[in-house]
């Protein structure tokens, strides 16, 4: 239980908790900006009487000078404290509404105003995992072998599978392509809650999978039979890799969803055909919606995850190929003055020859104690083996 406890802990710490509302004190509109400057781009503008959430109680911690974190609607930003007031002047009603709205954004229909369903679907994933692990004791087997005929299970998870994945499908075509909108600092007001958001959505991707996994195999246990989706399952796996090929190199992707449409016949056929052998018409229809519905919304997600781990990979090869850039003069790392300490190789008549900073080769000629004069026009310090300008 300790593990589900920490799961818990990690999706409810992803959301702002707390506000402090106040109002918007203008005589005509007020900048919600990037950033705590007047140089910074602007966000929203704000009209006189908007409640805004703050990050912090401006009567405790500012003289209602300077700038503060706020968030409106979804959007988080600066304001100039200054054009604020206290909204504890309006009713109770609507300050405690106001939080509720900061908690978990339930109520802004405005906008990305179906963000309540990411909830909607970890609750309903959750009671999948709970089920298959504490209900049942069920294992993973991807093949279904023939079973008791039991129809309860089958019954009960079609449902909630067929609800499941509705409702992934519906809140992408809805929000768009703000749907990863729980990988953004500047809503979730933290890099941590990304990390955690991040590690969350796996987790419910996979037990969404093998959710999936488990209702065909109830369908056809209810049916004395066996389903076997491995075509269809490896050729959505081919078929991602080779979208996300084409996204890279800009290749037209318009073949690749023809391939995987035809293959995805395929194996509704193959579901029909395993399930019409044993005369059990309304399981095989069943099957092939659920087959569907489930994979298409497992691949939407699991796409989504790709393009994630697409950017972290960028990102590190970013950060990697700088790191080879700063290491790159003499091998090795820069001193406390931010410039090499490359070593340097003695000439015939005494003097040092290094590569400089900029990658040019440079001669070192004796100065006086540990100090060299370079012909770059610097002077450098000798320090055991190597030199760094000073």
């Amino acid at each position: 239980m300790k593990r589900l406890f920490f799961i818990l802990i990690a999706l409810f710490v992803s959301l702002p908790f707390w506000g402090y509302p106040y109002k918007v004190n203008v005589s005509s509109t007020l900048n919600l900006r990037s950033e705590p400057s007047t140089m910074s781009a602007i966000l929203l503008k704000l009209n006189n009487g908007d409640i805004v959430d703050c990050s912090v109680d401006l009567g405790i911690t500012t003289e209602n000078s300077g700038w503060v974190r706020v968030d409106y609607k979804g959007t988080s930003g600066y304001l100039q404290a200054k054009y604020l007031i206290p909204a504890e002047n309006t009713t109770a009603e609507t300050k405690s509404s106001i939080r509720v709205k900061q908690w978990y954004k339930l109520l802004d229909w405005e906008g990305d105003g179906y963000r309540w369903m990411v909830y909607l679907i970890c609750g309903l994933v959750f009671f999948m995992w709970f089920e298959c692990k504490f209900i049942r004791h069920l294992t993973l087997n991807i093949r279904a072998a023939n079973g008791s005929g039991d129809t309860r299970w089958a019954w009960i998870n079609g449902i909630l599978l067929a609800v499941t994945s509705g409702t992934v499908l519906f809140y992408v075509m809805q929000m768009g392509s703000n749907s990863l909108w729980f990988f953004m600092p500047s809503i979730v007001h933290s890099w941590w809650f990304v990390i955690l958001n991040f590690i969350f959505f796996i987790y419910v991707l996979i037990n969404l999978l093998v959710f999936f996994l488990m209702t065909m195999k109830d369908i056809a246990n209810s049916a004395h039979t066996s389903v076997n989706l491995k075509f269809g399952l490896y050729t959505w796996l081919a078929g991602i890799i080779a979208l996300v090929i084409c996204g890279i190199g800009g290749y037209d992707p318009t073949y690749v969803y023809l391939i995987i449409g035809v293959c995805q016949v395929i194996q509704v056929c193959i579901i029909l055909i395993q399930l019409i052998a044993k005369k059990r018409f309304f399981a095989a229809l069943a099957a092939s919606l659920l087959y569907i519905l489930g994979s298409v919304s497992i691949v939407i997600l699991a796409s989504c995850l790709v393009f994630v781990l697409i950017i972290l990979v960028i990102i590190a090869i970013v950060l990697a190929i700088a790191l080879k850039i700063n290491m790159s003069p003499g091998g090795v790392l820069s001193d406390k003055d931010g410039y090499p300490n490359p070593h340097g190789s003695l000439t015939a008549d005494g003097d040092y020859t290094i590569i400089n900073p900029e990658g040019i080769s440079t001669r070192l000629t004796y100065n006086n104690g540990d100090i060299y004069d370079g012909n770059d026009g610097y002077i450098y310090k000798k320090t055991g083996e190597s030199f760094h300008r000073i």
